[in-house]
């Protein structure tokens, strides 16, 4: 399923599907939890998944104690909505993301 992008403002549509992809994810590791205990949750996206990881970082959909972003970028509007994790951003100078990461380390450094 695909649930973001980076050329503009999420749409309400996008905005749902997004919240719904994170409440599922809640209750699948709220499972998890029930089975084998509380241990520290990370987060890599990469990719399509980066933008993912981007939404869940920016928006505080759910809590992880780091999250790493691999050759992703923004997805607008791109601010902070609650506690954030500790992020760690990724790319290479041959990476065609690169442009993109790099607006989005700008934009995160905006927000602090």
């Amino acid at each position: 399923m695909w649930i973001c992008g980076s050329d503009g403002p999420a749409s309400s549509s996008t905005t749902t599907q997004v919240w719904r992809a994170s409440h599922a994810w809640s209750a699948s590791l709220a499972e998890a939890e029930k089975r084998i205990g509380k241990v520290p949750r990370y987060l890599l996206g990469f990719s399509n998944g980066a933008y993912f990881a981007t939404l869940i970082a920016t928006r505080a959909l759910l809590s992880f104690e780091a999250i790493a972003i691999v050759s992703g970028g923004p997805v607008q509007p791109t601010r902070a909505l609650g506690p954030k994790a500790p992020l760690l951003l990724v790319t290479a100078d041959d990476d065609g993301a690169q442009p993109e990461m790099l607006r989005l380390e700008s934009e995160l450094k905006r927000e602090a």
